[in-house]
């Protein structure tokens, strides 16, 4: 999944991240090299911390569809989320 940052000037592949946390009101990513990226920044930590529950809200969700059948059987498609878009507020 992608992630967008709060700028809209920098995109992050969490395949490259490390983890994602927050540090008061600021959201931010450190890479599998230990830099850090800031992803947003809001006016409160409960904020912040709301923030990053639907980052992972996003990322755990699938988009599920059925084929036609195909030989007697229905086969079942899961695809991730592609791009989470960092909120303005």
């Amino acid at each position: 999944m992608l992630i967008m940052n709060q700028k809209n000037n920098a995109v992050l592949n969490l395949d490259h991240i490390k983890k994602v946390f927050t540090a008061g009101g600021e959201v931010l990513a450190e890479s599998r090299g230990g830099d850090l990226d800031s992803l947003g920044d809001y006016d409160t930590a409960e904020r912040a911390k709301a923030v990053l529950t639907e980052i992972t809200c996003t990322y755990s969700e699938y988009s599920t569809y059925t084929s036609a059948q195909r030989f007697g059987v229905h086969e079942t498609a899961f695809e991730p989320p592609k791009v989470y878009t960092m909120p303005k507020e």
